[in-house]
């Protein structure tokens, strides 16, 4: 009996010691939270509304922490860098909310929002002048993928078609100065690849019909591929990181060039 109340008493003592030791931690730590100044709060949330695998959730554990972290959620830059892509399952069980947390990181400047809202007005909800205005909100904030999907949107249009090879070539840099000297353009840009594929996936996302975005407009107008034989001459390749080969080749003109980026497009949709 005295050796159970022994093991007893010392066990109540170690209990005591961690909980005073676990007080003195979370003591030492808030403290050293409230020397930083706010702008790195808002830094370091920022950053883990950027990198997390789960955006929402974990600035929300990080928001319960302390009075700091909750101010710094409410800041625009951690709207602005948060990855709503990533939010996979809130679009599909939570559709309302996802498309509330858009709308909130959009009017915050966050150009994968707008781009994601841009896809569903235009390819879900037909209105294309509200998906207009996300997209030049989206390229306003520095979006490749959104400057590319305009230019597309552009292009087969036959009275925008200057304006929309402006766009893709602005988007892509995809134009080798050296032949096109000689009156040729090179595809197989690697930047055009990755803007490609954000695109077709984020409308996957919504499940957006290819002909929503691309096809229709281009049939009326009548865009076809070149009839010259070397025009579209595949000259090299190259691997993409995500498994993926991009042909590079030659064509006679930026017409048929971003003629030929449509029907790219139009594949992986």
């Amino acid at each position: 009996m005295e050796e159970s109340a022994a093991a007893a008493a010392i066990t109540t003592k170690k209990k005591r010691k961690m909980k005073i030791a676990k007080k003195r931690g979370w003591r030492r730590r808030r403290q050293m939270i409230d020397r930083l100044p706010q702008d790195v709060i808002v830094e370091i949330t920022a950053i883990v509304a950027s990198s997390s695998s789960t955006p929402v959730g974990d600035i929300t554990r990080l928001r319960s922490t302390c009075k700091r972290f909750y101010k710094a959620s409410m800041e625009d830059l951690v709207g602005r860098s948060m990855a709503v892509e990533k939010e996979d399952n809130m679009c599909w069980w939570h559709h309302n909310t996802y498309f509330s947390l858009l709308r909130y990181c959009a009017r915050r400047g966050n150009p994968q929002a707008s781009l994601l809202l841009a896809l569903n007005e235009i390819g879900r909800l037909q209105r294309e002048d509200v998906g207009m205005r996300h997209l030049e909100s989206a390229v306003r904030s520095g979006s490749c993928a959104a400057k590319y999907l305009m230019g597309i949107i552009f292009f087969q249009r036959s009275a925008n078609r200057d304006r929309g090879m402006t766009l893709l070539n602005n988007a892509a840099a995809a134009v080798d100065q050296s032949s096109a000297t000689a009156g040729t353009v090179r595809s197989g840009d690697p930047r055009v690849a990755v803007c490609r594929k954000q695109v077709a996936d984020a409308a996957r996302k919504f499940w957006i019909r290819r002909q929503s975005l691309i096809g229709a407009a281009a049939a009326e107008e009548g865009l076809r591929p070149c009839a010259k034989a070397t025009c579209g001459k595949i000259t090299s390749s190259s691997g993409l990181d995500w498994g993926e080969v991009e042909e590079n080749r030659e064509f006679c003109s930026q017409q048929c060039r971003w003629n030929h980026e449509i029907f790219k497009l139009q594949e992986r949709l």
